[in-house]
């Protein structure tokens, strides 16, 4: 049996997701098989069997063009695809998956979740076509990537999932249950020196939602104290709640040279103790300002992630937000924004009526988000259109009204970055913003 796998770049970094999976499969699994990378230039040698598969992963929508010349190759390749295709990535949580298997009717399953049971499982059983989620699977065991499947630049850990923490905020999603195994100080200490031993890694990103400082603060220690600083690791935290005790790095980050940890993404969304309230998030502006002042002394950067576009949200909030920016400029490296979007996955849609929220019968595309440029077909997202009660304009607005409101942030802070098609904005929104931020709308 072999298995195929291209690496999909998105953006200046490969998706090496198959590389942890193949990993997975090599370590929990009996089956003998043989793997092969998978290129534009050698695909016409590929083993065209019933018996091999093919492996494809796609994390965001940018890159899904690449997803979709990659299968349009296979299909003008070969008239008839023998081989079975396994697709997965986080893509995969907001895209139709009958619209998927429509479009693409090479694909034989597809992957929602962690991938590492169900791909194990798919071909130890040869389960057949469909879609599978990994929340109906065993959780992924503990393993470590091997050199066969060594990644180039930054190894992913985990201390216990990238799950919520909170449970409770109406704009969000909220995955509950552990995938993967939890893990204390030690094991993961133990999987960072593992790979500054054998592969010689000195980068690490960790995808965990909630990480508590003590933990981080004992994983360092143990690091510290079996010499590894010496080694000049760097870790990226995706991320820390503001709210946590962040006084337990204080010790451990003295005795650690400067900008050990790289960087701090932190989930503020938005910086007005009135929204943060009405949306549940739990968080108050103390604690916001508390975190974004603690790390830069330790030559750390912060990344602030902000949730604009939200119902019920006034000029007043606005000014008030603009203002914090403006206070804790020189603490943020970048303001990640991201404009919200509906679905009837969201606790908010529960409480339509009390947010004022008019939904469209409209479900946003793939064709949407690449604005018609390319030749895509119109998958639908679980995204539906909407207008909302505009106190300011005091009428129901669409979100383009709606996100013209926000457009002095983007005129005054050029450290605000965004993907403007990840907004799903109407084509005159887009004109407007930019024509003042024509940076955005790189590549």
């Amino acid at each position: 049996m072999k298995i195929y796998y291209p690496i999909i770049y998105e953006g200046k970094r490969p998706n090496e997701n198959p590389l942890y999976l193949l990993s997975y499969l090599r370590s929990h699994s009996d089956i003998a098989f043989s793997t092969h990378t998978l290129t534009p230039q050698n695909m016409s040698e590929l083993e065209n069997s019933e018996d091999n598969y093919i492996l494809l992963s796609v994390t965001s929508l940018s890159p899904f063009y690449k997803f979709h010349h990659l299968l349009m190759m296979l299909r003008k390749t070969f008239r008839h695809i023998k081989c079975k295709i396994i697709v997965g990535g986080a893509v995969f949580y907001i895209l139709n998956h009958q619209d998927v298997l429509k479009h693409y009717p090479e694909i034989t399953h597809i992957c929602v979740g962690k991938g590492e049971e169900v791909l194990k499982a798919i071909i130890e059983k040869n389960l057949p076509r469909g879609v599978y989620s990994a929340q109906n699977f065993d959780r992924v065991q503990k393993y470590l990537l091997i050199p066969e499947f060594a990644v180039k630049d930054v190894v992913m850990l985990t201390f216990r999932d990238s799950r919520c923490s909170w449970g409770k905020c109406l704009f969000c999603h909220h995955q509950t249950r552990c995938m993967y195994p939890n893990k204390n100080a030690a094991d993961v200490a133990h999987e960072v020196m593992h790979y500054i031993d054998a592969f010689g890694t000195r980068y690490f990103y960790f995808f965990d939602n909630h990480m508590e400082p003590e933990t981080l603060a004992e994983f360092l220690e143990i690091l510290f104290h079996r010499g590894y600083a010496k080694f000049h690791p760097q870790f990226y935290v995706f991320g820390i709640r503001v709210d946590g005790n962040l006084k337990a790095l204080n010790p451990i980050l003295q005795k650690w040279p400067k900008a050990t940890i790289d960087g701090i993404a932190w989930g503020v969304e938005f910086y007005d103790q009135e929204i943060l309230d009405r949306f549940k998030k739990g968080t108050s502006l103390a604690q916001i300002d508390t975190a974004l002042d603690f790390f830069p002394k330790y030559g750390t950067v912060n990344d602030v992630y902000i949730l604009l576009g939200l119902p019920t949200i006034t000029q007043k909030n606005i000014a008030h937000h603009e203002r914090f920016i403006e206070k804790q400029y020189n603490n943020i490296f970048r303001l990640m924004t991201s404009f919200f979007l509906f679905n009837d996955g969201l606790k908010i849609s529960e409480h339509s009526d009390e947010f004022k929220i008019n939904k469209l019968d409209y479900q946003f595309t793939l064709q949407d988000f690449f604005m018609y440029a390319v030749d895509i077909p119109p998958i639908r997202t679980v995204y539906t259109d909407f207008t909302s009660w505009d106190e300011d304009l005091q009428k129901y607005a669409s979100r383009g009204e709606t996100f013209l409101k926000y457009l002095s942030l983007y005129q005054k802070f050029n450290k605000i970055g965004t993907c403007p098609r990840l907004s799903f904005l109407d084509e005159k929104t887009h004109t407007i913003l930019k024509k003042i931020r024509p940076d955005l709308y790189f590549g």
